[in-house]
């Protein structure tokens, strides 16, 4: 766990709380937990912050996690199956903080054991004490209440933390799952070996002064710009441009690529 997770947590279960102090700070653990798993420097949460960036430009849900995929591998220099695993070693950092949270909760049941056996002490003391019985009575009647005071924050607590680390995981869960659909839809384009240019040859019975002149006069009138090497992205309408060589077209605006047909 981070070091402020781990004072958090010390922090919850130190001393007995409740009401709003118990709830705030089960609320500041759950933060807590989403930063540690989903911070803007996880694949996680680079992930997250790409897809919010593109619901606008992208309203369908599919194109806008293709393109965060995309987007997140160029600007990470990872593939599509290194986003996965990290998502999903993301999850598994869930379960080790659960793992090191749940313990916590033995220090309140020591201590709502604890209370039990003074309430049994004190019943034993009033059976052999009758002058004290008034007094003892009225300490029991605290305990009592105390117990269930614990009872109840006990059970609450424990509900409230599995509960919230399950919906993390769930989020998790479902965007690791989307991720692999799309990686198993789309596999990677191996790029096309660019073609070859053919060399230019002399005409025979041309010398080399018409070569020459009619290579002044291309240089000189150079042909307007072929339409064919650029037009607009399917995924977010930006300019899209052909890499003759690599013979495929890409996105300068959201990364997408395509092999040219």
């Amino acid at each position: 766990m981070s070091r402020n997770l781990s004072q958090i947590v010390a922090d919850l279960f130190a001393r007995p709380t409740e009401g709003k102090e118990l709830s705030t700070q089960i609320q500041r653990l759950g933060l807590e937990i989403r930063t540690v798993v989903q911070g803007e420097d996880t694949i996680l949460g680079k992930f997250r912050g790409l897809l919010e960036s593109f619901r606008e430009v992208l309203p369908d849900e599919q194109q806008r996690y293709q393109a965060a995929l995309q987007a997140l591998s160029t600007t990470s220099k990872l593939s599509r199956q290194e986003i996965i695993k990290a998502m999903r070693a993301q999850l598994e950092e869930l379960k080790i903080i659960e793992k090191n949270v749940m313990p916590s909760l033995i220090g309140w049941r020591d201590g709502l054991k604890t209370m039990e056996a003074r309430s049994q002490g004190l019943k034993g003391e009033m059976a052999n004490l009758q002058a004290r019985i008034a007094q003892l009575e009225g300490e029991e009647r605290t305990v009592q209440a105390a117990i269930a005071a614990r009872q109840k924050d006990l059970e609450s607590t424990e509900k409230t933390i599995k509960q919230l680390l399950a919906d993390i995981g769930a989020e998790i869960s479902a965007l690791n799952k989307k991720a692999e659909e799309l990686t198993a839809e789309v596999p990677a384009e191996k790029p096309a070996p660019p073609a070859a240019k053919p060399l230019p040859q002399k005409e025979p019975g041309n010398s080399d002064a018409p070569a020459r002149k009619q290579k002044v006069e291309i240089q000189a009138s150079p042909p307007p710009q072929d339409t064919k090497f650029q037009r607009k992205c399917p995924m977010c309408g930006g300019p899209f441009h052909l890499l003759e060589l690599e013979n495929k077209w890409q996105c300068y605006t959201c990364a997408y690529e395509e092999p040219d047909h």
